[in-house]
Parts: structure tokens; sequence; C-alpha cells
């Protein structure tokens, strides 16, 4: 018997995969992290997301996004957020690039999956050098954004929701080649 190995991507949110999407939603609720609350109607934040990308419908001082979500096969592993620009805020904590893996599915490889292909996302938008950061106390996101090529910047101490966090700042080369 042959087995066939569903190919890990990027997809843009779509409801083919809404119902893996809201179990690991759930998972995230479950272990007290940021999750979408999505009470009624689905169809409704794909649209949301979607007019985000297209810079509409942005909440004030918000600048467009893409999100991604991380599947394999239909499995949705986790999402990723590309700032297609930054502001003044996201220059200091926030950045281009911004990734959550389900917990059932971490310590496995996907964070450094995910951030690599945010990375080429990020390529085909122009960015050739992106800008992403995390807590200085997340050990597992400081090494997966060092193994995609990450360079320290410098260690920033910002306030985020009112409160004064200690964050990391790192370069990473997207891969965009200039034209000659």
């Amino acid at each position: 018997m042959a087995y066939v190995l569903e190919p890990i991507k990027l997809v843009l949110p779509s409801t083919e995969y809404k119902e893996s999407f809201i179990a690991g939603n759930e998972e995230f609720r479950n272990s007290r992290e940021e999750y979408v609350n999505i009470s009624t109607d689905f169809e409704a934040y794909i649209e949301k997301l979607n007019n985000h990308r297209r810079g509409l419908d942005l909440p004030e001082n918000w600048v467009p996004y893409s999100t991604f979500w991380l599947v394999e096969g239909n499995e949705y592993i986790g999402t990723g957020g590309l700032r297609h620009v930054l502001n003044d805020y996201l220059k200091v904590i926030g950045g281009h690039i911004g990734y959550g893996i389900r917990p059932s599915y971490r310590k496995k490889g996907y964070g450094r999956i995910i951030l690599k292909l945010l990375l080429a996302e990020a390529a085909k938008l122009g960015i050739k050098e992106a800008l992403v950061t995390c807590a200085s106390e997340n050990l597992p996101s400081k090494q997966i954004i060092e193994a995609n090529g990450g360079v320290l910047v410098d260690e920033v101490i910002a306030d985020l929701d009112g409160v004064a966090r200690r964050t990391l700042r790192y370069r990473i080369a997207t891969g965009l080649v200039a034209d000659i």
C-alpha cells in the first residue's frame, strides 16, 4: 500500500477548512491563548479577512494585512499574518509577520515552516527584509526566527495593550531578488 503525503501549504482562509479551523480555534481558547471569537457567522469572518487584505474596513491605526492558514491536506495547523506595510507602532512591536501554531501541532517543526512560507509571501509583496518580533521570554519563537535567518536588531521595552513588554526585534531577508 502506498501512502500519499498531503502537502503543507499556506492558503487564504476559506470555508473549505471551517471545521478544522474551528477545532484549532477551540484549542487556542482552551489553552487561554488568543483565539478568534466567531460567534455565528464564519462566512462574515472570512469576508472581513479578505477586506482587510485589500485595505478595506480596517480598524483605526491598522494597516492592510493578509491572513494565511497553514494546512496539511484539509487540516488547519496554524495562522500567519503578514502586514503589507509598517506604521510607527509596528516598527517597534509587531513587525511584518506574526504566526501561531495550534497547541496540538507544536514542537513538530510547523513554526519554522509557517515562517519560511510567510517570508516567501512577503517577498511577493516587495518586502526585501521583514521585521519579525517576539517576546523576550518566548524561547520557541526566538529559535524559529533564528532558524529562518533572523538577525537580532535589538531588544526594546514597548507598550502592548497597556503593559510594558520586553520584545526582541529581528530582521530576516525574504529572498526577494531585485531586478538588475
